[in-house]
């Protein structure tokens, strides 16, 4: 479901590109060492976060 609305935003857009990653339960060790590497995302959504 949400690739799906990713796939139809791309399509309709020439400058921008939304990837779709999942972190599982490392995330916050990866998102810190994106960051770190500047080469963080623009967006994360996060659910279910204590």
């Amino acid at each position: 479901m949400q690739q799906d609305m990713i796939d139809k935003f791309n399509a309709s857009q020439e400058k921008i590109h939304v990837v779709l990653e999942s972190y599982g339960s490392e995330y916050d060790t990866k998102i810190t060492a994106g960051m770190g590497a500047k080469d963080a995302s623009d967006i994360i959504y996060i659910w279910n976060y204590p």
